[in-house]
């Protein structure tokens, strides 16, 4: 999710796609903008960041989501058009390894599969994933310690809910409590050595 920053952008949708990931344009100045790379690929803004504007995102399902803000309204799928908003559009695009509409450049690395959900963490500059599939052999729920450019994170895991959260540590202020929270949610404590192999 973005929001326009100082520089008072508003993002649309473009319709196009940049190694088969959503292409965003910006109303201000037409720009267009991959959201993977987080940055402009076409206009006037060329090569500028927009990492400034990047906000948080958590991914789940909708019942979790309720169960955590459970004041949350949705906008209204009474839209004016014909179309059944309950049901994910693309077939099994999202989900099929071998469905990519074009050719990766550069190539990705193929002991991930192409499809595979992962949070990805990115810190001044030093970036990690933590594929769902590596965080599910952990447990079907856990809590893993890391690091990632020198900040000190919990990734909080449900898989029932298919929820993955970074957390900075260093807000709990103390080990003590990060485990006491931990605990509360009933999660496995583990490292992130324990993702990272695979078990």
């Amino acid at each position: 999710m973005f929001d326009g920053g100082e520089r008072g952008l508003s993002f649309g949708t473009s319709g196009r796609l940049f190694n088969n990931n959503l292409v965003m344009y910006d109303r201000v100045t037409q720009t267009l903008w991959s959201q993977m790379l987080l940055r402009g690929i076409r206009g006037e803004l060329l090569g500028d960041s927009i990492s400034d504007v990047m906000q948080p995102v958590v991914e789940t399902t909708w019942g979790k989501w309720k169960e955590m803000w459970p004041t949350t309204t949705v906008a209204s799928t009474a839209t004016g058009h014909g179309r059944d908003y309950s049901r994910y559009p693309y077939g099994d695009y999202r989900t099929n390894d071998s469905n990519l509409l074009f050719p990766m450049r550069p190539d990705f690395d193929r002991s991930i599969p192409a499809k595979q959900r992962t949070l990805g963490v990115s810190i001044g500059g030093a970036r990690r994933g933590y594929p769902y599939e590596r965080l599910k052999a952990v447990g079907n729920r856990a809590a893993v310690n890391d690091e990632v450019g020198g900040t000190p994170l919990v990734v909080v895991w449900e898989d029932a809910a298919r929820f993955a959260v970074p957390f900075d540590r260093r807000v709990v202020r103390a080990p003590l409590q990060e485990l006491i929270v931990a605990q509360r949610l009933e999660l496995r404590v583990e490292s992130v050595h324990a993702v990272a192999r695979g078990r």
